[in-house]
C-alpha cells in the first residue's frame, strides 16, 4: 500500500470519527435552539426516562425525533416532582415522589409518539436563587 493511500485513509477515518462528536454529540446543538443556552440536559432516551427535580427551575421537554419542544414550564418553589416520559399513557407526566397509589400523575403533554427519543432539560433562573436539587433516574419497563 502506498504511503499516500495510508495517509488519505487515516485522514478519512479521523474526519469520520470527528463527525461522531458533531451536532448529535452536543446537546445544545441537538435541540436546534429549542431550549435556551444555560439549560442542562437532565435525561434523554426513549419513553421510560424520568427526572427528579425540586422547585425553582424551568423545565423543558423536547421530542428529539420530531425536533419540537413539547413542554416548557416553571416548577414552583418548594415543589418536588418526578417528570416521566410515560410510554403506557403516551404522555409526559409529573408526579410527587411520594405519590399515593390512588394519585394520578399530572399530564404535561399528550399525546407523544412512544417510538421517539426525548430529552428533559432544566434551567435555573438567573435571579440568584440557590441551585435546586436534581437527579435523573431510569425506570425499567
Amino acid at each position: 500500500m502506498s504511503r499516500r493511500l495510508i495517509v488519505f485513509c487515516t485522514i478519512a477515518v479521523l474526519a469520520a470519527a470527528a463527525g461522531c462528536n458533531g451536532p448529535a454529540g452536543n446537546p445544545s446543538r441537538r435541540t436546534n435552539g429549542l431550549v435556551p443556552d444555560g439549560a442542562d440536559l437532565a435525561a434523554s432516551g426513549k419513553p421510560g426516562i424520568a427526572h427528579f427535580t425540586s422547585g425553582g427551575v424551568r423545565l423543558y421537554v423536547v421530542d428529539e425525533t420530531a425536533r419540537s419542544l413539547i413542554f416548557s414550564g416553571e416548577i414552583p418553589e418548594g415543589a418536588e416532582i418526578v417528570v416521566r416520559i410515560d410510554p403506557d399513557a403516551e404522555a409526559v407526566v409529573a408526579e410527587t415522589p411520594c405519590a399515593e397509589e390512588d394519585d394520578k400523575p399530572t399530564v404535561l403533554a399528550k399525546p407523544i409518539d412512544k417510538t421517539h427519543k426525548f430529552s428533559i432539560w432544566t434551567r435555573v433562573p438567573r435571579h440568584g436563587a440557590a441551585a435546586p436539587t436534581t437527579q435523573s433516574i431510569e425506570i425499567p419497563e
